[in-house]
């Protein structure tokens, strides 16, 4: 390789570095994002996967880029729009969070997922009870989609006859 194929490799290397930080610093301005969240971003642009790991770790080594605040204000918009534990928990691990630190950060949040369960049921379908079976179900299954577990459900929603 002569030495202006060299220096035009190395350009275009600090060019991609660049523009990798550029979109980094941009995802990071907008709100907290997670490590795994920032790469597939970054591989969706064509960027080369080793440069952005590189650049990537430089963020998080500064500090400027953290799981754990990705984690805790994630998982606080998710409960605020009233979803339950298995909810966040699931969609928490989709984004590549790992289950300890989904554990820690729950723990650390202190929800009262029962109490979460019934202001959600009430700002969706207001204080009234069910009048009908179908109804009934209706808001279970509401519940049960929002991640609360079937106990949490039937503590807001217990069994009734309707006859």
């Amino acid at each position: 390789m002569t030495e202006l194929q060299d220096t035009q490799l190395n350009s275009h290397e600090s060019d991609s570095r660049r523009e990798i930080r550029h979109s980094i610093t941009r995802y990071l301005a907008q709100r907290e994002h997670g490590f795994n969240e920032i790469m597939q971003k970054l591989l969706a642009k064509s960027y080369d996967s080793h440069l952005c790991q590189e650049e990537l770790i430089k963020f998080r080594d500064a500090d400027l880029q953290s799981d754990q605040r990705f984690a805790e204000s994630f998982m606080q918009r998710r409960i605020d729009k009233g979803y339950g534990e298995r909810y966040v928990q699931a969609e928490a691990a989709s984004k590549g969070l790992d289950a300890d630190m989904i554990s820690v950060v729950l723990e650390e949040l202190a929800v009262d997922w029962q109490a979460l369960a019934y202001t959600t049921a009430e700002h969706k379908f207001g204080e009234q009870p069910p009048a009908t079976p179908k109804e009934h179900q209706k808001r279970h299954r509401f519940l049960l989609n929002r991640g609360f577990s079937a106990h949490q459900v039937l503590a807001v929603y217990p069994y009734q006859d309707f006859d």
